[in-house]
């Protein structure tokens, strides 16, 4: 299996996803582990906390709520990336695994196309599904077992960046506040 090390080299060579404005058309490989991220502007460095026990800021800075998963970029030849969801597209995909047309267990067996507008804090994602179910290039399945566990590379993700795994005696727990979503 890949190291974390191997993941990041060929994450800064490109396999690592980052939604580009306008339509993104992308495949789901793992669940969605959930991490509170916090970037320090000043430093410019980020730390990664597991989402259960976090705080919701960390010395002045506010939580940043991320889902941490594998995809297959279907724009860059079914490439497999590591990617960092924000919750909007999180919970449009949650709608979506509850939608009585494009219901699904574990993994949606189809695309998704996620179209991202605007800037900053101006960002808005929609997260349509695809009715593409074609199954994944054999050379894109052989590079997908390849990956480490998804759940590794979020721990290793926390090692990393100085975070924490697990925050049992913090009392802001991030799991309890609303998240973004809620107050629609």
């Amino acid at each position: 299996m890949a190291s974390f090390a191997s993941i990041r080299e060929s994450a800064q060579s490109g396999d690592y996803f980052k939604f580009e404005k306008g339509e993104n058309r992308i495949r789901l490989l793992t669940e969605l582990e959930p991490v509170a991220k916090y970037f320090d502007p000043v430093s410019k460095k980020s730390v990664v906390m597991a989402l259960k026990g976090a705080p919701s800021t960390l010395n002045g800075i506010k939580c940043n709520i991320r889902y941490v998963c594998f995809v297959a970029d279907q724009k860059n030849g079914s490439a497999i990336c590591l990617a960092e969801l924000p919750g909007s597209v999180a919970k449009q995909i949650s709608d979506l695994q509850t939608d009585s047309e494009w219901s699904f267990a574990d993994l949606p067996p189809y695309d998704l196309k996620v179209t991202k507008t605007g800037d900053g804090m101006e960002t808005r994602y929609t997260t349509l599904p695809s009715k593409s179910e074609a199954a994944l290039p054999k050379s894109a399945q052989e590079d997908f077992k390849k990956k480490d566990p998804i759940t590794e590379i979020v721990k290793k993700m926390i090692e990393k960046s100085g975070g924490q795994s697990v925050v049992s005696d913090i009392e802001d727990d991030i799991m309890n506040q609303p998240q973004p979503w809620e107050n629609q």
